[in-house]
């Protein structure tokens, strides 16, 4: 994986068409998976791009 297939919980939010909070719900439940939590109290989710592209085109066929 290189830097650029890394993105941020906001790039993914925008990706997915989805607050902060629905994609922090899925996380917790278990729905979507970041790669990577950084350090610190709030430290932020990570993605993979390719992961995200993927389950926001499982989105669209559910709801199809």
């Amino acid at each position: 994986m290189f830097a650029e297939d890394v993105i941020g919980a906001r790039e993914a939010e925008q990706l997915l068409g989805v607050s902060q909070s629905t994609l922090n719900r899925w996380i917790k439940t278990g729905l979507i998976s970041p790669v990577r939590q950084l350090p610190g109290y709030r430290g932020a989710y990570l993605f993979d791009r390719a992961d995200v592209l993927r389950f926001a085109e499982s989105r669209k066929k559910v709801r199809a």
